[in-house]
């Protein structure tokens, strides 16, 4: 009875603060202050991409150890299908220099199961699972090697 006060408490904080508030991993609360901005997201292209990525509705993901270039080229593909002007967004992998992108030690794979969930949260759960970053350049969401320390 004694560690029910504390409980209690952890589930009140998890209750009333807003879910991007959460750290995914550990279900801390983060300050979105705190949280690193997407690079060019800033940018008109940038607000435009932003929007199509939390517009657009993915009805059903599921990947089962799907390489990261097959994800990448669903997610290309899908939200040109799904996006009312059918212009979409355009992903594309970028290797480290001196590594090509198809090549095995770029090699990620991805299982995720999403129902109804927009192509922003696909990203992020790619990213976070891949352990790969995102930005925006030239119009084209860009999926990379985070550096040490990022």
């Amino acid at each position: 009875m004694r560690f029910a006060p504390i409980l209690l408490l952890t589930v009140a904080i998890l209750i009333l603060a807003p879910a991007d508030h959460l750290n995914a991993v550990t279900s801390a609360i983060v300050d979105p202050a705190e949280l690193s901005p997407i690079q060019g997201a800033d940018s008109p292209d940038g607000k435009k991409i932003m929007a199509k990525l939390n517009s657009i509705i993915i009805p059903k993901v599921d990947f089962d150890k799907f390489d990261i270039a097959n994800v990448v080229e669903f997610m290309t593909i899908k939200s040109k299908e799904l996006d009312p002007e059918n212009l979409g967004v355009l992903f594309r992998l970028e290797a480290p220099a001196g590594l090509d992108s198809k090549s095995p030690q770029f090699h990620r794979e991805v299982s995720i199961t999403l129902n109804d969930d927009s192509l922003q949260d696909l990203l992020a759960y790619v990213c976070e699972q891949t352990r790969l970053s995102y930005k925006i350049a030239n119009g084209t969401v860009v999926l990379y090697i985070p550096k040490p320390g990022q």
